[in-house]
């Protein structure tokens, strides 16, 4: 198998992994642009739907024309790394490529971020606003460098089991 997908392929990919990761962020401030309008309650829903997945303290989180965002900074933070790391992957080199990149990429992003999380879980010291937006900012980035290449792997080998079952269709033995 081929290290890359065909290059129209592969910006198809890029554009739809960046829309999800922008749309995504867009999500954490629905709360702020539909406030004060009828579709408020919208907001509302969200901010309920992340409410398994974040703690949403007040205090650790942005708060933009005083209302809160959905998540909490740390969780904003690796949406817009997320959204930071697809969007620099085409100057990389990243767009199409099939094989993932080095586990030391994703474990230095990820890293800080466990080692901010940990110590305060464990009393070592609490993490402050912006190391928990930094560490965020990091881990998202890093995986979303290391989730494009995997996107584009499994991309190409569902392409090639559709094109052999189309073969094997024309071509019964």
């Amino acid at each position: 198998m081929t290290g890359r997908i065909l290059p129209r392929e592969a910006w198809l990919l890029w554009t739809a992994l960046w829309a999800g990761a922008a749309t995504g962020l867009l999500f954490m401030f629905a709360p702020v642009l539909l406030a004060g309008t009828p579709l408020e309650w919208m907001g509302d829903c969200l901010f309920s739907a992340y409410a398994p997945f974040c703690h949403q303290e007040a205090d650790r989180s942005f708060h933009v024309r005083g209302v809160q965002l959905v998540a909490c900074s740390r969780c904003v933070a690796l949406y817009a790394g997320t959204l930071l790391g697809v969007t620099i992957a085409p100057a990389l080199g990243i767009v199409g490529r099939t094989r993932l990149l080095p586990r030391w990429v994703l474990a230095a992003g990820l890293l800080p971020l466990v080692v901010d999380a940990l110590a305060g879980l464990w009393g070592l010291g609490d993490s402050s606003f912006a190391s928990r937006t930094a560490t965020g900012i990091l881990a998202g980035a890093a995986g979303s460098l290391f989730v494009l290449p995997a996107a584009a792997g499994a991309f190409r080998d569902i392409r090639a089991k559709l094109f052999h079952k189309e073969v094997l269709a024309c071509h019964p033995e």
